[in-house]
């Protein structure tokens, strides 16, 4: 590689992540990622930065929660004397750190919330989308930019409509994350596996029901993946030292300030069977051997071994997949 060549690697990526980075990286127009509260949006959006390999090394992610700022987050103005020596002043600004940052180091740069800020903030961002310049100093090629924003009516969320000049300048990209991708690209690293599998069992939960949109649209708690990822961030240290109780008792006691009550009941009720092994669990191949002992999941196991055995439980009806998972799991723990 000679000096000035440059090499980026986008093996890390998964296809979603390597289908938004191909609109980023050709600059023509800027990506903004529209969906649902919650929908991983900008974890996906860092998630890329940490999966492109600048000249070997992560793009260095700047996230901007635009909500959150005003003009001066954008560069403070300050008068200064005139550089022909004259003694007129001139207005000068000085620029904001996370912009100096970006021109330091090969970056991606996160607008989030582009349609929820103030219209002095957009109009600063939008000076730097459209034309990658702030107070006349140009962005070099090493920085890449995308934007975030929500629905609007659709997810419960006050925004702005942008004009027609401006959508005319956005590659507006409708993003979701279905639970797969949820549990692929993120959920299986970083979400305890209590509510990894919960979801699985209770889909719906996910993301939305008929009762979250109205609980949402009363400013109450509802179930997303981020809410989910926020409640695993308090559990995750009670599952590994093995205190369920103490995850049951968050849950029941705050469960529903993080996912709402429905999602927070459903998942109670879950918690409360997901350490006993039933025989549908065994028939449908949903021993999840990671919660139990080896000693206790080779007694209950026998258990059921027995209740067959004795006729108790059934099994002349169950077809071939149920019983070759009724077979393989008893042979697997020696039961």
């Amino acid at each position: 590689m000679t000096k000035n060549e440059i090499t980026i690697d986008t093996s890390a990526l998964m296809p979603k992540q390597l289908k938004l980075w191909r609109l980023i990286r050709n600059r023509a127009g800027v990506v903004m990622l529209r969906g649902k509260a919650g929908v991983a949006k900008s974890a996906t959006c860092n998630a890329i930065a940490k999966g492109v390999l600048y000249n070997g090394q992560p793009l260095n992610f700047i996230d901007l929660r635009l909500s959150q700022m005003d003009e001066t987050h954008f560069g403070f103005p300050y008068r200064q004397k005139a550089k022909d020596g004259s003694n007129y002043e001139v207005m000068d600004y000085a620029m904001p750190e996370w912009f100096e940052e970006a021109c330091d180091k090969p970056t991606l740069i996160n607008f989030e919330e582009l349609n929820r800020c103030s219209q002095d903030v957009q109009n600063a961002a939008l000076e730097i989308l459209n034309e990658r310049t702030l107070h006349g100093k140009k962005l070099p090629e090493h920085v890449y930019m995308i934007a975030t924003g929500n629905m609007g009516e659709e997810d419960g969320c006050a925004v702005q409509e942008f004009d027609n000049a401006l959508i005319n300048r956005l590659i507006l990209v409708d993003f979701e994350l279905t639970y797969e991708e949820w549990c692929e690209y993120y959920a299986n690293e970083n979400v305890t596996n209590y509510v990894v599998d919960f979801i699985a069992d209770y889909k719906e939960q996910h993301y939305y029901t008929p009762k979250a949109k109205i609980l949402e649209n009363e400013g109450l708690p509802f179930a997303t993946p981020r809410s989910w990822t926020n409640l695993s961030k308090v559990l995750m240290p009670m599952a590994e030292s093995n205190n369920f109780s103490s995850i049951i008792n968050f849950v029941k006691k705050y469960g529903k300030s993080y996912v709402g009550k429905d999602a927070s009941i459903d998942f109670q009720n879950w918690l409360g069977q997901v350490h006993n092994i039933t025989f549908d669990k065994v028939i449908a191949g949903k021993v999840r051997e990671y919660y139990f002992t080896k000693s206790d999941l080779v007694r209950q196991l026998k258990a059921i071994k027995s209740d067959v055995k004795k006729g108790v439980l059934k099994t002349d009806k169950l077809n071939k997949r149920e019983q070759e998972n009724l077979k393989s799991t008893f042979e697997k723990f020696g039961v």
